[in-house]
């Protein structure tokens, strides 16, 4: 069964379904150009969508909180940047398990990758750990547990892990 309601903008705003309810958003042509659905049995699924190539935006208080584009996510700007994720504020990504956080984050005109939490940061290529930062300041490079300001170690038996270079002596 269908329920059709008019909102104060003169929309249609529809509310359809047996195992839950969609409501569609159609334009003064009667075309469906968005959505929201609650869906439940093997969906158990809230939704919300565009059925044109429109952004979704999310309002807070009167203010565009986020955007959805073709391209990207916008977080407290209108646009992504060019970026799939796109943070704008004084505070970007932070992440955490409960026990430790990394964020990404910028202030006083400094950008800043870390932990927020008193562990190391691990800094992983190809699925391995390659670098380490404790939370006294020591780096590892080839291993996790530096007990040096900068401790290397070379798996391989090389006897020179480190090189200095330069193109001008003296």
């Amino acid at each position: 069964a269908a329920a059709t309601d008019t909102n104060s903008y003169g929309r249609a705003v529809d509310a359809i379904g047996t195992n839950g309810a969609a409501y569609y958003a159609r334009n003064a042509g009667n075309n469906t150009v968005g959505f929201f659905g609650a869906y439940y049995g093997a969906f158990n699924t809230v939704n919300l969508g565009s059925t044109t190539n429109s952004d979704i935006v999310i309002y807070r208080q009167n203010t565009e909180g986020m955007r959805l584009t073709s391209t990207g996510l916008g977080i407290g700007t209108s646009s992504t940047g060019g970026w799939k994720l796109y943070a704008v504020g004084s505070y970007g990504l932070k992440t955490g398990d409960g026990t430790s956080d990394i964020g990404v984050y910028n202030g006083g005109g400094v950008g800043f990758l870390g932990t927020t939490t008193a562990h190391p940061l691990a800094i992983v290529t190809g699925g391995a750990e390659r670098m380490r930062l404790d939370s006294s300041g020591n780096l590892g490079i080839g291993t996790s547990s530096p007990g040096y300001k900068l401790a290397i170690n070379d798996a391989s038996g090389n006897y020179y892990p480190l090189a200095l270079t330069s193109a001008q002596i003296g």
